[in-house]
């Protein structure tokens, strides 16, 4: 977190600066989380509400669809060929990921044979 950011007043100690999470300065929010008393200071009440949520589901959706999409993309890459290195440059996925593809990719190989 940065100082360019949103700024609040503290609820623990009222003085103004940046925005950590639970509405705490970093000062503050570093020393409960230390003392393990983060719980005394809860969470932004607006990500409980039921309109939060479905906007959040609704990103897990498409967030899930895209890796879904961009799994089979690869998995045609590379039998077509294409290396692995080459195959995650084409897709713009780093080489973990690339790496994850081709452990499920032979689990599923693998599962099927079985």
């Amino acid at each position: 977190m940065s100082d360019s950011g949103r700024r609040i007043v503290c609820v623990c100690c009222g003085v103004e600066g940046p925005a950590w999470p639970r509405r705490l300065r970093r000062a503050c929010y570093l020393r409960h989380r230390y003392n393990g008393r983060l719980d005394a200071f809860p969470l932004d009440k607006a990500k409980s509400l039921p309109a939060y949520r479905a906007g959040a589901d609704r990103a897990r959706e498409a967030y899930s669809r895209l890796a879904a999409e961009r799994a089979e993309e690869y998995a045609f890459l590379r039998s077509c060929g294409e290396s692995a290195e080459n195959a995650a440059k084409r897709l713009g996925i780093s080489s973990t990921t690339a790496w994850r593809y081709e452990r499920a990719m032979t689990t599923q190989q693998s599962e099927m044979a079985s």
